[in-house]
């Protein structure tokens, strides 16, 4: 994939990095819903399909049990919204714990739901989902190696990452 970039000439660094971390990628961009129930279940659906990328954990001697009920309850869309705000980083522990490697995470339109919620008048429902969901994921994460968030708007007045 990256035979035509400078970054092939790199051999040792692609020796080192290449195919060695568990990658977790989901996007937010298709979250947009009239009120913040209907987005929560926008953002269930979304995640729950991120866990079934991985559902060869529920397999894992590596794995306790809790983890893998755990899985399958956010595969099932059976949780509960805390359930949901700490699923990036249970994922990332998990994939960390499986492989004996940190997880790299890319989230892209993370502020999709953000912006509908603005338009939609449910703002900081969203936001109080986001700083936790995203926060937990990406501050002091110990079961992270690198992380990328992208988005389709700045958002200036606004951290997602403040407590």
């Amino acid at each position: 994939m990256f035979t035509e970039f400078k970054i092939s000439a790199e051999k040792g660094f692609c020796q080192s990095h290449q195919n060695k971390y568990p990658v977790i990628n989901l996007s937010l961009k298709s979250v947009r819903a009239s009120d913040w129930d209907a987005c929560l279940l926008h953002i269930k659906d979304v995640i729950s399909r991120v866990y079934k990328e991985h559902k060869y954990l529920l397999k894992s001697d590596k794995l306790e049990g809790f983890e893998k009920q755990f899985i399958e309850k956010i595969i099932l869309e059976k949780g509960v919204q805390k359930d949901y705000e700490f699923s990036l980083l249970n994922l990332s522990e998990y994939l960390s714990t499986h492989f004996g490697n940190e997880a790299i995470l890319l989230v892209d339109e993370y502020d999709t739901p953000i912006i509908n919620g603005y338009k939609e008048e449910y703002y900081d429902e969203v936001i109080k989902f986001m700083q936790v969901f995203m926060g937990s994921a990406f501050k002091g994460n110990p079961f992270l190696h690198k992380g990328l968030i992208t988005g389709i708007m700045r958002i200036a007045r606004e951290s997602i990452f403040r407590r």
